[in-house]
């Protein structure tokens, strides 16, 4: 039985992999989400309200999940303005386009002092965590980073933080379908690439070979400038566009702590860079919030 819904928006980015390759197959399925591997490179169809470059934002589905509707490795093939998946045909016709909103300018001007009651806010949600799974404020390698990499920046030493393999040890930290580790990066070099005077790539190859496909390829794609509404909407927040504890609130609900340590990752980037500009204590405190420990370290 074939079951039609219809996209309400397509991301830029799946859209041209789709129109270029016309042909994919199910790489990875969940309830409600459905990777599929194009050449390499992940089209998400979902039934998540949370939009991307790489998602096809499927309108409210009445039927059984979609891992009921389409199987692992089932073909996914475009003809015209239809995506066909299994026993799901999906119309892409009169769906709402998406593409990344960059924040208005390159310049961060939330204050210090709201920050540091971000961390103080992510402390919290961390809190609940604990005891379930890696908690990743916790994990020695984020200790070691923060002396390693993000300490040094402020001190005017900034070869370390250009150098793509200083984050290794953060890549496929953690549990769960994307690593905290992954997610933190995420946040992290978003926020940097957008708002420093460096800009870092972390080479795909690298990615995959610590990392799971799915998680590496959304880490490859965000901090390059794809990313997702909930990390566009915080990214903008600091420079003003916004406020910064609602996006903050929206992303620490998405995925189980994914939210969260991609949150944490632009707050304790966005107290990095506004240290450097400032020389206040901005980091200090930030860190501080989030664990004391992680100060002691540095």
């Amino acid at each position: 039985m074939e079951y039609r819904v219809k996209a309400e928006t397509v991301g830029v980015l799946a859209e041209r992999l789709l129109r270029r390759k016309k042909t994919g197959r199910v790489r990875l399925l969940l309830s409600n989400t459905a990777y599929i591997d194009v050449d390499g490179r992940p089209v998400i169809l979902t039934r998540s309200r949370e939009r991307s470059p790489l998602t096809i934002n499927l309108e409210p589905l009445q039927t059984e999940p979609l891992h009921g509707l389409i199987k692992y490795d089932t073909p996914a093939i475009l003809e015209g303005e239809t995506l066909q998946v299994g026993e799901l045909s999906v119309s892409l016709t009169a769906a709402e386009s998406y593409y990344t909103r960059l924040p208005g300018n390159c310049r961060i001007s939330v204050m210090s002092k709201d920050l540091v009651k971000s961390a103080f806010l992510l402390s919290c949600f961390y809190q609940v965590e604990a005891g379930r799974r890696l908690v990743l404020a916790e994990a020695p390698q984020l200790a070691e980073f923060i002396k390693g990499v993000v300490i040094p920046y402020v001190d005017s030493r900034c070869s370390a933080i250009v150098d793509f393999r200083c984050y290794f040890s953060l890549l496929g930290l953690g549990e769960g379908f994307t690593p905290s580790g992954d997610d933190f990066l995420s946040g992290f070099l978003a926020t940097l690439n957008t708002y420093s005077r460096f800009s870092v790539t972390l080479p795909v190859e690298e990615i995959l070979g610590r990392t799971s496909w799915a998680s590496g390829m959304l880490l490859y794609y965000f901090h390059r400038g794809f990313y997702g509404e909930g990390l566009s909407r915080l990214l903008r927040s600091l420079a003003g566009e916004g406020s910064l504890f609602d996006a903050l609130l929206y992303m620490v609900g998405l995925g189980h702590t994914s939210g969260i340590d991609t949150s944490l990752g632009v707050v304790i980037a966005a107290a990095m860079l506004v240290e450097e500009r400032e020389r206040d204590h901005t980091l200090v405190e930030v860190i501080s919030r989030i664990n004391p420990s992680l100060v002691e370290s540095g």
